[in-house]
């Protein structure tokens, strides 16, 4: 009987997650989940296993990178993993890995689609950290119009 591969894919934007049977892993790219093209990025995964019996010091783990069906990048886990995406374009980053000799657990291989931004990283950031912030700057906004509310009523009552 074969184990049956199930993935969860969540939107191209902000943290991704994905699983793979036990093991599952969030991606985060720096900067704010939104890499701009021709400028380095950071990639981290945050790893982890329902049956508690991944290790990455245990695991032969490796990061691949393609673009149009081609590999163009491979490496060791690193924390982070450095690279430059080379044009505005969709990515597809892998993260795969299988147990060193001795140790148990299963092998996984985890797909994240990433799209690298054109222009510069500061108004890239700027939008992205807006989108990310949108709640609080509507909170505060209310929180604002209460206080300013509340005082005029207040300067009005001591006026009388």
């Amino acid at each position: 009987m074969s184990i049956k591969k199930i993935l969860v894919t969540l939107p191209a934007s902000a943290h991704q997650l994905q699983v793979d049977n036990n093991i599952g892993a969030e991606l985060h790219v720096e900067p704010q989940d939104d890499p701009v093209a021709g400028q380095e990025a950071k990639l981290y995964f945050e790893i982890t296993d329902r049956t508690g019996q991944f290790q990455e010091g245990n695991c032969d783990c490796k990061v691949a990178i393609e673009r149009n069906g081609q590999n163009i990048f491979t490496a060791d886990l690193a924390d982070p993993v450095h690279y430059t995406f080379p044009e505005q374009d969709s990515y597809i980053v892998s993260l795969s890995g299988a147990p060193k000799p001795g140790v148990d657990f299963q092998n996984f291989t985890l797909r994240y689609d990433i799209q690298a931004q054109g222009g510069s990283r500061s108004s890239n950031s700027f939008v992205a950290g807006a989108k990310q912030h949108a709640l609080h700057f509507i909170l505060f906004g209310i929180a604002f119009i209460i206080i300013l509310v509340l005082y005029i009523k207040d300067r009005k009552r001591k006026s009388r």
